[in-house]
């Protein structure tokens, strides 16, 4: 039997839409060559000399795998109440010899000729917007940004307007709390994604981790980065967790290094169909798409709220256009048929989807029995969604 499509009102209102459609620049896709070269770490950051041309000399000392798929990873994280709210970056200190101590953490910076170095332990607060020319590196010279696995996460406007950091060596165990924590660095910048035991925030029943925050800040940005993860098995499974796939992402084993050359070796940006209109509903005059993204922090506290006894699995951004312009309301009731990732396939599973709209929460219920999609009808279909399932 067809369940009622349900709406709700009041908590959605205070979303007051920070949701945006990430928007990815057009990269014509080519495939990474990989091979058995093993990517070269660094044995002491005091002592290196850093080169202008050989970025595979930074990282930070090898750490051990503790995850495999982008999937999977929660299920061996660290866990947190996702309740702790960022603070505001305080004094810092400056003993001597290349080194910053941020008084009240243990936050520390070493900065060389051509390297900031930002260890210590917790969470690296947020930047006052005003207050930018505090930070140690504000007119650093340096390209070469290394950020110890142990900050468990970076705050807001932290790296903002360093226009020479071009080499960010960053650990899957480090939320990136707002993309402008990075905005105004260097373009065609190259992330070093070190694979490490992810953490993760609880939103009610939700987890959300460190790796979701990296994946969500490399789907939107727009700066032409390139990020390389250890392997091929990572960097795949980095690159298809949304649609459109993350441009240029490499392995690190590749001995060709191509994101040394990112415009010449770029790849991703590979769009599935995953959402059309039901034969049973056609209209062709409409066009319908769809992203699989990852939202901002604010979207998980509303589909917590709403999830009742189901389990979250991912989200999408559902956009229907009639010519070229978008379709917020239908005159009539539509029914969608979007595709199921696989990951989540399972015989008998029953699915959900919550949608978030203007100051509202709709709940639809599956309308077909195939395992590998979701049917629901709707008049409001460009909107944020999540996938749930029990």
């Amino acid at each position: 039997m067809r369940k009622k499509t349900r709406y709700h009102k009041g908590l959605a209102a205070l979303l007051a839409l920070t949701l945006s459609f990430p928007i990815v620049p057009e990269i014509q896709t080519k495939a990474a060559e990989e091979s058995e070269t093993e990517y070269t770490t660094l044995e002491e950051l005091e002592a290196l000399e850093m080169q202008d041309t050989i970025w595979e000399d930074i990282g930070q000392e090898p750490i051990e795998s503790e995850t495999e798929g982008i999937e999977t990873e929660t299920e061996e994280s660290e866990t947190e109440d996702a309740t702790v709210q960022q603070t505001v970056m305080g004094t810092w200190t400056h003993p001597g010899d290349g080194w910053h101590y941020l008084e009240g953490t243990d936050i520390r910076a070493y900065m060389g000729d051509n390297i900031i170095r930002l260890c210590g332990t917790g969470d690296f607060p947020d930047v006052d917007y005003w207050k930018l020319h505090e930070r140690p590196w504000h007119s650093s010279s340096a390209q070469h940004l290394i950020i110890d696995s142990s900050i468990t996460s970076i705050g807001a406007y932290a790296f903002y307007k360093c226009p020479n950091i071009k080499y960010i060596t960053i650990a899957t165990s480090t939320f990136i709390n707002n993309k402008n924590a990075f905005e105004g660095i260097s373009y065609w910048p190259v992330f070093r994604i070190v694979n490490e035991k992810v953490q993760t925030r609880m939103y009610g029943t939700i987890p959300y981790t460190s790796m979701d925050s990296i994946l969500a800040f490399a789907q939107s940005n727009a700066i032409g980065a390139a990020y390389v993860l250890d392997d091929n098995k990572k960097a795949t499974a980095f690159q298809e967790s949304t649609n459109p796939t993350i441009n240029n992402v490499y392995s690190a084993k590749n001995k060709k290094a191509p994101w040394n050359d990112i415009p010449k070796n770029s790849n991703g940006h590979e769009i599935t169909p995953i959402c059309k209109l039901s034969p049973l509903t056609p209209d062709p005059t409409l066009k319908v798409s769809a992203q699989r993204v990852y939202p901002g922090t604010v979207c998980y506290e509303v589909y917590a709220a709403f999830i009742e006894d189901y389990t979250f699995a991912t989200t999408f951004n559902i956009s229907v256009e009639k010519e070229e312009q978008p379709v917020k309301e239908t005159a009539s009731e539509l029914d969608y048929i979007l595709t199921i990732p696989k990951a989540y396939r399972h015989a008998g599973r029953s699915f959900r989807l919550l949608a978030v709209g203007e100051g509202e929460v709709y709940i639809y219920d599956d309308l077909d029995a195939a395992d590998n999609t979701i049917t629901f009808r709707t008049k409001k279909p460009t909107t944020a969604y999540a996938l749930v399932y029990k």
